[in-house]
């Protein structure tokens, strides 16, 4: 018989947040365009037009809204799946210090909430 539900065996929680990202190839300037789906302290979730492969280096850029400041990060793409839109979400690994999510999760609804 099989389980129901699945253990969640993650260290941090994530949170869904689409903010506007953009990333490349460490060894490349081919910049590519996205959004992200959930951010946590060790990782990001991008959804992207293009199919990033695993174990692709990437420097990643996220846009804040309030106030247009951009988060550099770099980090290895552990996978990568085509949804049904035929668009990629794209799991990252950030390498070189940690994200702290909340206080970008507390800025964004502030400035949603503005508008």
């Amino acid at each position: 018989m099989q389980n129901s539900f699945t253990i969640n065996r993650r260290t941090y929680p994530r949170f869904r947040i689409t903010l506007s990202s953009c990333c490349s190839k460490s060894d490349c300037n081919h910049v590519i365009e996205g959004q992200t789906h959930d951010i946590s302290t060790e990782g990001i979730c991008i959804i992207a037009d293009e199919e990033l492969p695993a174990g692709t280096w990437l420097d990643i850029y996220v846009k804040i809204m309030d106030n247009q400041e951009e988060i550099h990060k770099k980090g290895i793409v552990i996978w990568s799946n085509k949804n049904d839109a035929g668009r990629y979400k794209i799991g990252i690994k950030l390498e070189g210090g940690k994200l702290n999510p909340i206080p970008i999760v507390l800025r964004t609804v502030k400035a949603k909430n503005k508008y």
